[in-house]
């Protein structure tokens, strides 16, 4: 996508939430058009005052009218100025809040893909600091740039004032804006750098925070403050970068204001010692002025929100721009039952970056409600191929069968619904226990929480928390063992009820005898649920119905236990290999 259509791209993107809170901006510039409007009339009351003053021709009673008028035109001018910030910087705020949803939302629907490749700082990043960067533009950037439409009505009432003297005032402001407008191209380049380097320090601080455990195993916490300590100093250095472009704005525009205050006290002084201009034709003529000056100076300012929200909207629309790779096809059915057998039919898979595929022409079938294990030296392409079940990836090649159809041509939603899932990392979140066991699932009651935790072996550990299933859990379930939180993911996939379960090496963390119990009373709640154990314990798949051995990528044997044991290959060697370790762990 070239510069042209990525810019394009970007305003499109603006006017899209603009125009969606385009009365609340309406009403905002009302209010702002009033507050101009009657702060226009308050340098003229002046003028009228001051000449009726130095004519001698003022009573007191006049002056208080003039006084008072003063005050009521600033109070009504206050009154409409708060309307247009209420109105204008609140539209920012809900465009804000739209935004940051609709971001949200478009990242939950991205593929797993997508993650692999942006990491998470980086996306919190955008999700805050570039957001905000936005809203700015949105917000004040809108209000003081519609403020600018005061300028040409000041600038009239100055020449109805005095021509001459309005066309030297008026003369610096032309050469300010090109100066600005020049500008404008650097800072949105070294804006897009400064926000890069952010994200930077955002992953930076990201990975140490949640990795902290490894960071102080290591004792490498000197070297971690040192790396973020340069990745500081490099955005300081991109800052500062801006910050000299950015400071030029003020000093154009000081001199500006300097230039046109020079040339009034200068040219109008002599004109009101010559009585060719009254004294309130003065104190009025500097009056618009200086109501001149500050839209005029806040439209430099603007144009450096405007070219940072540009660059920090160029960073979320490479997101909203992502497209999900693994998306319903079109025309499928929004709805289907699924009764749970799978086949994989020549399925080939290869990760992005990767020289040679992950899995080459995998076949062969899982017959509905049965228990398949599937064994294989690390690399050998287990996970990668429960993956494809859930269609967390999608093959290259070949096809996934579910109950006879094509995977791709089953709604996502039904299909993951019916899918029970436990990783091999297992994850949770920072809520209750019961909550986490229950993710997904709405409405269940605790006996039910409770029932799928007594399935997995961990209700008593549970139960010896001070608040039992309403324990609170850390980041992650930092408060939880491995082996605990593996059973409270099995506890996860178990309460939904799922027509196909798929356990990827989830009790590792688990002593054997534990494990031997856990599956055999998990595999006696869910007969009749396909289910399809990953695990490089022969004690833990040799009672599956079918165990599948994976080579390089590829099928290597296949069949019962008794079977692969008596064709005497890979899967007798890991056999003999685990009960030779068995022997020497039992005699130690």
């Amino acid at each position: 996508m070239n510069q042209t259509t990525t810019t394009d791209d970007r305003r499109a993107t603006f006017l899209k939430y603009m125009l969606r809170y385009r009365r609340q901006l309406f009403e905002g510039f009302i209010c702002l058009i009033l507050t101009q409007a009657i702060g226009l009339a308050g340098p003229w009351v002046l003028k009228l005052s001051i000449d009726y003053i130095t004519a001698g021709t003022v009573s007191p009673g006049h002056l208080a009218q003039y006084a008072g008028l003063l005050v009521a035109i600033a109070v009504a001018a206050s009154v409409f100025r708060y309307g247009m910030r209420m109105k204008m910087i609140g539209a920012s705020r809900d465009m804000e809040y739209d935004l940051r949803n609709d971001l949200f939302q478009h990242l939950e629907k991205l593929s797993i893909s997508f993650f692999h490749r942006m990491r998470t700082g980086d996306i919190m990043a955008r999700a805050t600091n570039d957001l905000g960067y936005v809203r700015n533009f949105w917000g004040p950037g809108v209000m003081h740039l519609s403020g600018a439409i005061v300028i040409p009505f000041a600038a009239a009432l100055m020449f109805v004032l005095d021509a001459k003297l309005a066309i030297l005032t008026l003369i610096p402001v032309p050469i300010v804006a090109l100066s600005v407008y020049g500008l404008k191209r650097a800072i949105t380049v070294r804006a897009e750098r400064r926000q890069a380097q952010f994200a930077e320090m955002t992953t930076m601080a990201q990975e140490n925070f949640s990795g902290i455990r490894v960071v102080k195993a290591y004792a490498t916490e000197e070297r971690e403050v040192a790396w973020f300590e340069k990745a500081c100093e490099e955005y300081l250095r991109r800052n500062m970068s801006l910050v000299k472009l950015d400071g030029l704005l003020f000093p154009l525009l000081g001199l500006l204001v300097g230039t046109m205050m020079t040339i009034i006290i200068a040219v109008g002084g002599r004109a009101a010692i010559a009585g060719t201009m009254t004294l309130g034709d003065l104190a009025a003529f500097l009056s618009y002025a200086m109501m001149l000056m500050w839209p005029t100076a806040a439209l430099g300012w603007v144009v450096n929100l405007y070219q940072t929200a540009l660059a920090a909207l160029k960073r979320i629309n490479e997101i909203l721009t992502e497209e999900p790779e693994i998306a319903d096809t079109p025309g499928v059915a929004p709805d289907g039952r699924i009764e749970g057998a799978i086949e994989f039919r020549n399925v080939a898979f290869q990760y992005d970056g990767q020289s040679e595929p992950v899995l080459k022409d995998i076949s062969f079938k899982i017959p509905k409600g049965s228990t398949v294990a599937i064994v294989g030296r690390t690399g050998s392409g287990k996970s990668t191929l429960v993956h494809l079940i859930p269609r967390l990836f999608d093959p290259q090649r070949g096809t996934l069968f579910i109950d006879g159809r094509d995977a791709r041509k089953i709604p996502l939603h039904v299909l993951r619904q019916n899918v029970g899932f436990v990783p091999q990392e297992p994850f949770l979140f920072s809520d209750t226990i019961a909550s986490n066991i229950a993710y997904g699932v709405d409405g269940i009651p605790d006996d039910k929480v409770k029932n799928a935790a007594r399935i997995s072996h961990i209700l008593e550990e549970i139960e010896e928390f001070p608040r039992g299933i309403s324990t609170r859990l850390g980041e992650r379930g930092v408060n939880l063992s491995g082996g605990q939180k593996q059973r409270i993911t099995i506890s996860r996939a178990t309460i939904k009820e799922p027509k196909i379960l798929v356990l990827d090496d989830a009790l590792s963390s688990v002593d054997t005898e534990t494990e031997e119990k856990i599956l055999r009373d998990f595999l006696r709640v869910t007969a009749g649920t396909t289910t399809i154990v990953i695990s490089h314990r022969i004690s833990t798949v040799k009672n599956a119905d079918v165990i599948v051995v994976l080579e390089d990528g590829k099928v290597a044997e296949q069949g019962s236990h008794a079977d692969l044991l008596a064709q005497n290959g890979i899967y007798a060697d890991m056999y003999r290999r685990q009960l030779l370790e068995q022997e020497i762990e039992d005699t130690s």
